[in-house]
């Protein structure tokens, strides 16, 4: 999972309640979540979290069939929560220098 299911939604048209149930299968994270944090289920609090302060960033699908198109225009104004924030895109290495992989 990606912070606030981001790549959830954008790329597999998951949904907050789809997220909430993906969570629910965990039952170890659970656990120990609970033992941990006095019976909370941190882990999936902060999932949904995220996952909340992004959707509204996330453009709807053209169709019910396709999934939404994210780009950085698309994330103006949000927020993130990855200290130190991610690199701007203007600075990664040119694709003709990157592994397939990558």
């Amino acid at each position: 999972m990606t912070i606030g299911g981001l790549h959830f939604k954008t790329f597999y048209g998951i949904d907050r309640d789809d997220v909430d149930y993906i969570m629910g299968t965990f039952p170890i994270v659970e656990r120990r979540d609970r033992e941990r944090y006095d019976g909370a289920y941190r882990t999936k609090d902060l999932i949904l979290d995220r996952y909340d302060a992004l959707a509204p960033f996330i453009p709807p699908a053209a169709s019910p069939m396709t999934t939404p198109q994210l780009t950085p225009d698309s994330l103006n104004g949000y927020q993130t929560f990855l200290n130190p924030p991610p690199a701007d895109h203007s600075v990664a290495h040119p694709a003709s220098t990157r592994p397939s992989w990558a």
